[in-house]
């Protein structure tokens, strides 16, 4: 038998699940080889062979394997070393023959015991080779002191600490190591202090201040918004709420198991008073995401196939913000001013209506800010598996169309057949014109909205026929319609949407 590689450990970081590490080295017996687990921190233990980890393939020249009882931990190592005792126990009979078996085993040994001894000088810190100096023995060792090189390089030495004059700085880190207080050190690296705020274009650099501390005007903040880059500025509230008017809401929609999950991530909200004659602002941080969810089976008053648009409510629960979700069709009034109530969603078909607002748990009269819109269509109503299709958190323009007629609207001419339901799917109110002929003497077009009673908006009454008339109405944003024509022979309908 030979060593034929000069290799005598191996190492395989764990991941939880593998118990079997294969040590491809000739080993002479199973305590030959030396276990040590060492974990993220660098803390080694050394395991106990049968009690930790048991071992096959000694003697043998392929090597073996070690199985561990644990399968080695994500972020630990485990390291095998063959680590024989420093012992010559084969002993020559004179006379016998030449066991050459037992001489080669011997040999053996004596050349793990070279490799072991290799691989502890292989991590040890040596010097140069032409350095004929330098002696790595430390001296006598004194508690509590730092070791380092000596003077004239040729030896190690205890120190008690470290003499500042022998640091070398940039000169100006001299210049600042020389400062009596911190003052002196602010001074010298340009650095703002505690002291009185100067209002806008009052001071040469941004922050000047004197020794006084920080004072400025009741109800201000610290800021610019000048174009151009400068000093500081003391806002107002209103300064500062034209830059609000610019933050879009977070918000989220999600589906899963046929439910919708919208959820608003963290931001600060204003709300109204909820007494109705204080102009009193709240201002509400919502620290982690809030969520409502509308379970599987909750229709909200949605049509199966027909896209609808669910206006997303954060509401004032006595100082705690909550979420709640309304359908747009039902024609709540969402501005704001007053106060609203909510019904628990209550899970599968216990929010069905278009024109309830919804939340985790029923409140009532409480102030409301509308912070965006979820846009979805649905195969069958109130299973919520296909993705919203639009997601929009209020601020800059959003929802700001909702609010007038024409805005972004063009006339259109459409076909509207009597009888037939139609849905208000543009986000804004649209204005619908007809003009109507009939053969007789009267005729007239009525139309019903979201299902109620049919409305008259076109009527004509010539006494001998034939009869003719027009008329115009509003539709309702997200609102369904349907046309009734009575003695019409022929209809002509624009839409301005």
């Amino acid at each position: 038998m030979t060593l034929s590689t000069t290799t005598s450990r191996a190492t395989y970081a764990g991941n939880g699940v593998t118990t079997i590490f294969s040590f491809p080295y000739r080993f002479l017996v199973n305590g030959d080889l030396e276990v040590t687990l060492v974990d993220a921190d660098g803390v080694a233990t050394t395991q106990v062979l049968t009690t930790n980890y048991t071992v096959t393939g000694a003697d043998l020249d392929a090597g073996g394997s070690v199985t561990m009882i644990v399968a080695p931990a994500v972020g630990q190592t485990l390291v095998i070393r063959r680590v024989v005792d420093l012992t010559q126990e084969t002993d020559y009979n004179s006379g016998d023959a030449f066991p050459a078996e037992t001489h080669e085993r011997a040999l053996d040994k004596l050349t793990m015991m070279d490799q072991q001894l290799q691989e502890q000088v292989d991590r040890s810190i040596t010097v140069p080779l032409d350095n004929t100096t330098f002696s790595g023995q430390l001296p006598e060792i004194v508690a509590s002191t730092f070791v380092r090189v000596n003077d004239s390089g040729t030896g190690l030495e205890f120190v008690t600490a470290l003499d500042p004059g022998e640091l070398v700085v940039s000169p100006f880190i001299e210049t600042l190591l020389d400062d009596a207080n911190a003052a002196a050190a602010r001074t010298t690296l340009g650095a703002q202090v505690a002291g009185s705020y100067q209002p806008a274009g009052s001071y040469a650099n941004s922050g000047d201040v004197g020794s006084s501390g920080l004072t400025m005007a009741t109800d201000r903040v610290l800021g610019r918004v000048s174009a151009s880059t400068g000093a500081v500025e003391e806002l107002t509230r209103a300064q500062m709420a034209v830059r609000e008017t610019s933050k879009i809401q977070p918000i989220t929609a999600s589906v899963g198991s046929n439910a919708l999950t919208i959820t608003l991530n963290p931001t600060t909200l204003d709300f109204r008073s909820a007494t109705l004659d204080s102009g009193t602002v709240n201002t509400r941080t919502v620290a982690s995401a809030i969520s409502v969810v509308v379970s599987s089976g909750s229709t909200l008053g949605t049509i199966s196939a027909q896209v609808s648009r669910l206006v997303v409510l954060a509401i004032d629960s006595a100082g705690t913000v909550e979420l709640a979700v309304i359908n747009l069709a039902g024609g709540a009034n969402l501005d704001e001013c007053g106060l609203i109530s909510t019904t628990a969603e209550g899970g599968a078909g216990a929010a069905d209506s278009s024109t309830v607002a919804y939340s985790t748990t029923a409140r009532a009269s409480v102030p409301y800010r509308v912070v965006g819109f979820v846009e979805s269509t649905q195969a069958t109503a109130g299973t919520w598996a296909t993705a919203p299709s639009l997601i929009q958190g209020v601020g800059g323009q959003a929802m700001t169309a909702n609010q007038s007629i024409g805005y972004g609207q063009t006339w259109q001419s459409v076909t509207r057949t009597a009888g037939t339901t139609y849905y208000n799917t543009t986000g804004k109110p649209i204005m619908m014109n007809v003009a109507i002929n009939g053969a007789s003497a009267s005729c007239s077009t009525a139309i019903a909205f979201n299902g109620g009673s049919a409305i008259t908006f076109a009527n004509a009454a010539s006494g001998t026929g034939p009869s003719s008339a027009a008329g115009q109405i509003i539709i309702p944003l997200w609102a369904s319609y349907v046309l009734t024509d009575t003695g019409v022979s022929a209809r002509g309908t624009h839409e301005l949407r």
